[in-house]
């Protein structure tokens, strides 16, 4: 094989450790108190910082070393480095070697040794790193400083993942196909922000941004879970949460012609006939709220699905969107009659509401929102939708069929 088709295994090695780091931080942020904040990339890898104690975590996964004190001179140094300019926390670092476990403390003699370079080029010397430090710097920062034994990959992604599963009350199922993925995204995203205040969370942040906030298919889904799977997890965990329940203003994104590129039994007539009258409408409670279809696609398609669902006798009401969209008559609820002595609804002004992306925008941009909004192949999110609900859903490429499934709406 040429030197240019070999697997570079620094690469390999590099973003398994950055993964390593990744499930730490989800157990270092499940086992921190209620009241401390956990920093992403600050000090160290991994701060935890309690009323109590402020521990710097960093972490090394050296699946192919074998233990020596001098693998670990570079990220103790850096510690040492940090205590010396005033950084008094304590300092973990966690370690998981393939051959060898490194002890829990380190002596000063021991910590000597250890920061002890023998170079051998250009020519042969002997570098003395703890020289700068005098002794009681270097006997605080051993008292300071503990050596973790991490567990192996596998083993430490289990402790994550029962970690989530007590946390968030919830099943094994749901932590494989959605959680654990989500909460490596969150995890990203946290790392990915300029702003050292930004890369801050909690414990019950954290839980409540799993519980209540996007749910996103991911390249971490996609690495973990099939695509099936995560619809069928999704569906059931957004049943068993009601968010989707008919009293709430529920709203869903589409992208007109992928989602009808995906094929399957349900077009997009059958889709919008659905929502209209087996998801709202005659024989469902007063209480119910129309849903909401924010529809994304070029002018003649969408005139198209107007007219379609006129010939359906599917009565939308659209804002006058192709007049002046009017945002508060949008919102307007449909007035309905009820049957003789009955709490379901007999007749109702419109069925459903539909809006392009621009009318969507707009709403947003007025002061309205929805309860929850599914976005069904959305690749442009913009700032309207960021603000559009309290609870965002994402769905990776799916059909009209798949949707409905995931919707929960009965056919």
């Amino acid at each position: 094989m040429a030197n240019d088709q070999l697997p570079d295994r620094s690469a390999q090695a590099s973003i398994q450790g950055y993964q390593y780091q990744f499930v730490l931080s989800i157990i270092e942020i499940l086992r921190a108190s209620e009241d401390s904040i956990v920093t992403i990339e600050g000090l160290e890898d991994i701060d935890v910082f309690s009323p109590d104690d402020d521990v710097a975590v960093q972490c090394k996964y050296l699946e192919k070393a074998k233990y020596s004190s001098t693998v670990l001179r570079k990220p103790i140094l850096a510690m040492l480095a940090a205590h010396a300019a005033g950084k008094r926390n304590n300092f973990v670092l966690h370690v998981y070697f393939g051959d060898g476990t490194a002890p829990e403390r380190l002596t000063l003699d021991e910590l000597k040794i250890c920061l002890t370079e023998r170079k051998r080029k250009p020519e042969p010397k002997t570098v003395l790193h703890y020289e700068s430090f005098n002794d009681a710097d270097l006997e605080d920062f051993c008292a300071r400083l503990e050596i973790r034994a991490g567990e192996r990959f596998a083993t430490q992604e289990e402790m994550a993942k029962k970690a989530l599963e007590k946390a968030l009350k919830c099943s094994r199922a749901d932590v494989e196909s959605l959680h654990y993925p989500s909460a490596l995204v969150k995890i990203q995203e946290l790392a990915m922000n300029v702003l050292q205040s930004d890369r801050r969370t909690s414990r019950q942040e954290f839980i409540d941004r799993l519980n209540i906030k996007t749910q996103l298919y991911t390249r971490w889904h996609r690495e973990l879970v099939t695509v099936d799977n995560y619809l069928k997890a999704l569906s059931v965990r957004l049943r068993q949460s009601g968010v989707l329940g008919a009293q709430r203003k529920r709203g869903v994104m589409i992208e007109l012609d992928a989602v009808a590129a995906r094929g399957g039994l349900v077009d997009a007539r059958e889709f919008f006939r659905v929502l209209a009258h087996e998801g709202y409408g005659i024989s469902k409670l007063n209480t119910s709220k129309p849903w909401t279809v924010i529809v994304e696609t070029n002018e003649e398609s969408y005139l198209a699905l107007k007219r379609a669902l006129l010939e359906e006798g599917i009565i939308f009401n659209d804002g006058y969107e192709h007049i002046r969209f009017d945002s508060a008559i949008f919102d307007r609820p449909p007035i309905f009659n009820t049957k003789p002595r009955s709490s379901t609804i007999s007749s109702t002004s419109y069925d459903i509401r539909v809006m392009s992306r621009a009318s969507f925008d707009e709403f947003i941009r007025s002061g309205y929102s929805l309860d929850v909004l599914i976005c069904a192949q959305v690749d442009d999110h913009g700032e309207a939708l960021s603000k559009a609900s309290s609870k965002e859903v994402h769905v990776p490429a799916v059909s009209f069929e798949q949707l409905i499934k995931v919707m929960g709406v009965p056919k």
